[in-house]
């Protein structure tokens, strides 16, 4: 039972349920794909705030690095899986 209390409230039945229907996969997709994309752009935001400010931007260069190299490895493995 989730902290609302209902058993089958939509976020939580996608987030802790072991079988999903074809309908939460997609929310669950949709929902992943938004956020990797506020990730994005809040660390280029922080970059480049970073780069006005006269630092070298240099932490957030490696946070978008580890994270372009992450999905073009879940790419290869994934295309190389199914």
């Amino acid at each position: 039972m989730n902290p609302v209390g209902c058993l089958s409230c939509t976020a939580w039945g996608t987030l802790w349920s072991s079988s999903q229907d074809e309908r939460e996969q997609s929310i669950g997709n949709e929902a992943a794909i938004i956020s990797y994309v506020v990730v994005i752009a809040a660390i280029l935001g922080a970059w480049l705030i970073e780069l006005a400010r006269g630092g070298d931007g240099m932490p957030y260069t490696w946070l978008g690095a580890v994270g372009g190299v992450s999905f073009v490895a879940a790419l290869g493995y994934l295309n190389w899986r199914r």
